[in-house]
């Protein structure tokens, strides 16, 4: 999917830092809704791990740590240019790399758990 649809006409809240694992997560919430006991945040003024600038069109990221967007609402399969799987990493998890039920998990299989859930 098109980064620049996804992000269009949302909301972003930069909701927190997730410091448990190696490498820090920083998470951005992207929503159709307005939440007055969040702060927006906009990655075109704020200073923060997510920078755009308009007049190039081009977002900027700090890769010394995971930048996660979470988009909130259903996501359109019809929308997306392709679907790409990765293998789980070795390492690094969000759930435990130890116990994670997807760590192993077959590409083949990761496609159809997405695309077939339940």
């Amino acid at each position: 999917m098109e980064f620049e649809k996804l992000i269009a006409f949302r909301n972003y809240y930069w909701i927190e830092i997730m410091t448990e694992c190696r490498v820090h997560a920083l998470r951005i919430l992207i929503t159709p809704h307005a939440y007055p006991d969040l702060v927006p945040y906009d990655p075109v003024k704020d200073n923060g791990p997510w920078r755009y600038d308009p007049d190039r069109k081009l977002h900027y990221w700090n890769p010394t740590h995971c930048l996660e967007f979470m988009h909130e609402g259903d996501l359109m399969v019809r929308d997306f240019r392709g679907l790409k799987y990765f293998d789980h990493h070795k390492d690094f998890c969000c759930i435990d790399h130890q116990t994670c039920p997807d760590k192993n998990l077959f590409k083949p299989l990761a496609r159809l758990r997405f695309l077939l859930p339940g």
